[in-house]
């Protein structure tokens, strides 16, 4: 796996140096960071919209943390949820997400949740008021199921308005 990681770096390091761009991604794309939980709209249809996912804030669902191994087991779980931006307060939070999407010279913010997600169904007009609030446009996007490859048309017809909004454009063919 490590050699497999290495390759990629590699060539993908290779891609930038030579300015080898993916046929897939816009010229003008509109750079989004997604926040809520537990799911990410398919990076294939915001490509294909104009847009280009760079970042995202739900860390349980992208990534594992680190967690001693000495003394109290659940203590240093515990201790490991805490010191990830996604799990403080909805304002500590935003003001985490605009500096990253500063960072990454992001474009606007897709805040996309379930339907019946009551946290972050309550947390989200917050997030994006704290956002807009620093400059970086945002959008709520409360779905049924965002998560999965076939996205709702609703959903992504939402999106690409707000990519459009952004100033991205998809693709030339």
């Amino acid at each position: 796996m490590a050699q497999v990681l290495e390759e990629t770096y590699e060539e993908l390091k290779e891609r930038v140096e030579r300015g080898i761009k993916s046929p897939e991604v816009s010229e003008h794309a509109a750079r989004l960071w997604v926040c809520g939980s537990c799911i990410v709209p398919s990076p294939f249809a915001i490509d294909a919209r104009g847009g280009m996912l760079l970042g995202r804030d739900d860390r349980w669902s992208a990534m594992l943390m680190d967690v001693e191994e000495e003394g109290d087991p659940y203590e240093n779980i515990a201790r490991s949820v805490m010191s990830s931006p996604y799990e403080q307060i909805a304002e500590k939070r935003a003001l985490w997400v605009v500096e990253e999407t500063r960072k990454a010279r992001v474009d606007g913010i897709l805040f996309a949740y379930h339907w019946g997600c009551n946290y972050q169904g309550a947390i989200s007009r917050v997030m994006c008021d704290v956002t807009k609030g620093a400059g970086v446009p945002s959008i709520n996007l409360e779905v049924d199921d965002l998560g999965r490859a076939a996205s709702p048309e609703q959903s992504l017809n939402r999106i690409s308005a707000f990519v459009e909004m952004l100033g991205g454009a998809p693709p030339e063919s």
